[in-house]
């Protein structure tokens, strides 16, 4: 039984009811059971209650809100808790420190969400120590809201935590929570989380970069998923994180990786921390930057233009802020096996004095040699949305799938009286295009379309008719 529950302090008790001997017969209340949610169950006496608590192999997943600061029921029932979700202040992390000492010692999942509205931080030496291991917890994420939050009492709470479970394979962190990966022995997927704040006056060491170099060396062998997620576009320290940088070591093992952060946590000089010759099984690769006024990634794209089989193994790609297509029809020297992309350009950028966007066709133009099967696209609309995508008559042809999303731009303004394909072109030519250049593909989604109510119900009944893989939205 694996239900997931919220804490309910309002369990009635049916023992007035007159068909209570039968509902809480052992023989037919367990029967019931077969055919009722454990959370429905749970809260409709407090017989049931104990009965699924009682239930062989039972567990509960328990969300533990804003709302619910005591977290002295746990111990009640902690053995039965299998996965635990808590957003608390920092002020109550001496009494969570406790219930881990020796309570939930079949946690699977553990999700800890930390801010702080009291402004009482607590001491390091009010948190205790765990005095048992837990074999079944595997995942654990710890987050703190603003980073600035982290303080010494929830590095050593994360340090206990992990410390006490050898099995973990999943581990998710906010920067600045940089425990001792020694043991984590079958650790494969690790997450790193910035929101844009330095940790808090009073704990400085965990601002270094080379807190997290040491973290990542610990578990570099073992490691086949490494994300540096998060947005500093905000950041008041921004400029003291920026000049940051964190040395990747090798890792023979690892498939994905994705860098929301290139700016902050760099990949050696031209990517090289990151190429074939140091991560050799690398498969998917997501890069991004973090601030909306530093260089986008275009420089970094053309840096890598010319080395060859740079990233030998990529075959899926995905890119945030690149504004400059001419630096994507460079990708196929560096990445020579990619067969998907993705790009994400959705905010207007100055290139030599001139507010422009990165436009569906250019991208599609650009696109054309790289030998992809999937192209996924997030950009800013521009004034003829057909025309940009009868730009890749050539391009479809080799596609399998091809996913846009056109967001409407401050610089290209739509009213209610605008259609974007049928306005310009008739309605029959749109349906030559879907049926011809769209229909041989797997699979088509167009959102941000702006179409009229009688046109899209025209399109619609058209794709139907003809069994084509198309979807607006």
């Amino acid at each position: 039984m694996d239900n997931e529950i919220e804490m309910d302090d309002g369990i009635n008790d049916i023992a007035d009811i007159p068909v209570s001997p039968a509902l809480t017969d052992p023989v037919i209340l367990v029967n019931l059971l077969t055919h009722v949610a454990a959370k429905t169950a749970r809260r409709v006496c407090k017989v049931w209650n104990q009965t699924v608590l009682s239930l062989p192999e039972a567990t509960i997943h328990l969300k533990l809100r804003k709302e619910d600061p005591n977290l002295t029921p746990l111990s009640s029932f902690s053995s039965h808790i299998s996965r635990l979700n808590l957003h608390l202040d920092t002020s109550l992390l001496p009494t969570l420190s406790k219930i881990l000492q020796n309570d939930c010692p079949n946690l699977t999942r553990f999700h800890l969400h930390v801010y702080d509205r009291t402004g009482n931080a607590p001491d390091a030496d009010t948190i205790f120590l765990p005095a048992i291991t837990r074999n079944r917890l595997t995942s654990i994420f710890i987050k703190a809201t603003p980073t600035s939050t982290i303080t010494h009492a929830l590095h050593i709470v994360t340090q206990n935590l992990v410390q006490s479970s050898p099995n973990l394979t999943h581990l998710e962190l906010s920067y600045g929570l940089f425990p001792f990966l020694g043991s984590c022995q079958k650790l494969t997927s690790l997450v790193i989380w910035i929101t844009g704040y330095l940790p808090c006056e009073n704990y400085q060491p965990i601002i270094s970069c080379s807190h997290l170099s040491e973290m990542l060396v610990q578990v570099a062998e073992g490691l086949e998923s490494l994300h540096f997620r998060g947005s500093c576009r905000n950041s008041r320290n921004h400029r003291a994180i920026r000049r940051r940088n964190v040395d990747l070591p090798p890792m023979p093992r690892l498939k994905h990786f994705v860098n929301e952060l290139v700016d902050l946590f760099g990949c050696g000089s031209d990517l090289e921390d990151i190429s074939s010759l140091r991560m050799p099984l690398l498969e998917r690769l997501a890069l991004k930057k973090g601030w909306n006024y530093v260089p986008h990634l275009d420089d970094v794209l053309t840096n890598v233009s010319t080395r060859v089989h740079l990233f030998a193994g990529v075959t899926s790609l995905k890119l945030g802020e690149v504004y400059d297509h001419e630096c994507l029809s460079e990708l196929k020297l560096p990445f020579p096996r990619l067969d998907r992309l993705e790009i994400e350009a959705r905010t207007l950028t100055r290139i030599n004095g001139v507010v422009s966007h990165l436009e569906v066709g250019e991208v599609l133009k650009a696109c054309e040699f790289l030998g992809l099967s999937h192209l996924g696209l997030r950009l800013l609309k521009s004034g003829d949305s057909l025309g940009n995508l009868v730009a890749g008559m050539e391009l479809f042809k080799t596609l399998k799938s091809f996913h846009v999303e056109m967001k409407a731009s401050p610089i290209c303004r739509v009213d209610d009286d605008t259609d974007d394909f049928a306005g310009k072109y008739g309605i029959e030519t749109v349906e030559q295009f879907l049926l011809k250049d769209l229909g041989g593909l797997e699979s088509v989604r167009i959102g941000g379309i702006h179409m009229k109510p009688a046109t899209r119900e025209r399109l619609t009944r058209f794709i139907a008719e003809n069994k084509l893989p198309i979807k607006f939205y």
